[in-house]
């Protein structure tokens, strides 16, 4: 074994992933997961035993993600959000011509003001 008796079991109960953590240390130490548990369990150390979550741990928990209803999606709905978009685009679209055309109107006359002078 590369590491002591002392350091496994420290590096052990440091690790928040506790059965990853045996897997690592086995690979650390060019041994088998047994070699290392029977390391642990002969200094002490509980392994495999989780230990219950406080109340206040457990009132932080919160699900991945919540079941919801289902969402009927028809083809009609789909159309209208497709028309409105496009409709939306367009008047984008009117907004920025509007805006180039001002634009180049000002460079025509800040343009022609220089030619005069």
């Amino acid at each position: 074994m590369q590491m002591t008796n002392e350091e496994i079991c420290q590096s052990y109960q440091q690790a928040k992933q506790k059965a990853k953590q045996i897997q690592i240390l086995a690979e650390l130490n060019a041994c088998q997961k047994a070699e290392i548990i029977a390391v642990l369990e002969e200094s002490g150390v509980q392994v495999g035993v989780r230990a219950k979550k406080t109340l206040e741990e457990q009132s932080d928990y919160k699900p991945v993600y919540k079941k919801s209803e289902p969402v009927v999606i028809s083809w009609q709905n789909t159309l209208k959000a497709v028309v409105e978009h496009i409709a939306e685009l367009k008047h984008q679209k009117e907004a920025i011509e509007a805006e180039l055309a001002e634009i180049y109107r000002t460079l025509g006359e800040i343009c022609g003001k220089d030619d005069n002078t």
